[in-house]
């Protein structure tokens, strides 16, 4: 069975409303090492994976924030430079793509 998940979430919603935390959860649950739960996706959040996601130093989790770029083409050329690699710590590689309309 392959290890491979394509998972991608669209959130629209108001400012303060918990996006980036919901992605945050989401990373967490796909490379928790304690995850509990009916399907095993229930991320303890004491586990060294958790706890690096929660600091945003996890080596796997890419945020970015794209307000911050100078355009589409910024964004898109740093995906493609880290892409390319095997993950470092997890099974996953999670993209946290932020303030996407700016």
């Amino acid at each position: 069975m392959s290890k491979k998940a394509t998972v991608i979430a669209v959130v629209n919603q108001k400012g303060g409303t918990g996006k980036t935390t919901m992605a945050r959860i989401l990373a967490k649950a796909l490379l928790c090492q304690k995850a509990h739960g009916d399907h095993g996706c229930m991320p303890d959040g004491t586990c060294p994976e958790c706890e690096a996601i929660a600091e945003g130093t996890h080596p796997d989790v890419y945020e970015l924030d794209a307000a911050s770029r100078t355009g589409v083409d910024s964004v898109r050329e740093e995906i493609i430079n880290s892409v390319n690699f095997a993950p470092v710590r997890g099974n996953y590689k999670v993209y946290i793509i932020d303030e996407v309309h700016m």
